[in-house]
């Protein structure tokens, strides 16, 4: 719809990979098989952090405050174009991501949809999709914490919802 959108998941990755800082300190942590060359072993990252909460825990402190410095530049630049930003964080509130941003969109799924699509996306197993589910916040909880809700279930118009959603902080 025209809105500038940070992709947080996308940026964390090219930060990850780019990153000297990072490269480091997860080479420090893991060894040097967590890197493939130049680029992050995911996969082998994934494995870690999704059975470790120690191991997650220090991978987020590592990686969410440079993240977060680069979505608030690309904020101040975009928001001096327009007047409204969007970020896109599957963990939004795991990262404190949340203290930055005025207004929360949540959208939600079942959780067999969220499987579906993740394992497809990722080419993961239906056991991993389920390991990163379950680290992060329950979806009842979110919803709580969220002002506005989407849900993307195949039945209701999105686009009809993102609108909806558009006229209320507009009229705010």
């Amino acid at each position: 719809m025209g809105y500038p959108v940070y992709d947080s998941d996308k940026n964390a990755k090219k930060i990850v990979d780019e990153s000297d800082e990072i490269r480091a300190g997860l080479i420090s942590h893991f060894g040097t098989e967590i890197y493939n060359g130049t680029k992050l072993n995911r996969k082998l990252l994934a494995e870690k952090i999704f059975s470790d909460n120690e191991a997650r825990s220090f991978v987020n402190s590592l990686i969410h405050p440079t993240v977060l410095k680069d979505f608030i530049r690309w904020s101040e630049l975009n928001l001096k174009k327009v007047d409204v930003v969007f970020i896109e964080s599957a963990i939004l509130f795991e990262s404190g991501f949340n203290k930055y941003v005025d207004k929360i969109l949540l959208v939600i799924s079942t959780e067999k949809l969220r499987i579906e699509r993740v394992k497809k996306r990722d080419n993961a197993l239906t056991s991993e999709v389920r390991k990163r589910i379950q680290s992060q916040i329950p979806q009842k909880e979110l919803i709580k914490k969220s002002d506005f809700i989407i849900k993307n279930d195949e039945k209701k118009s999105i686009l009809q919802q993102i609108r909806l959603f558009l006229e209320n902080i507009h009229s705010e």
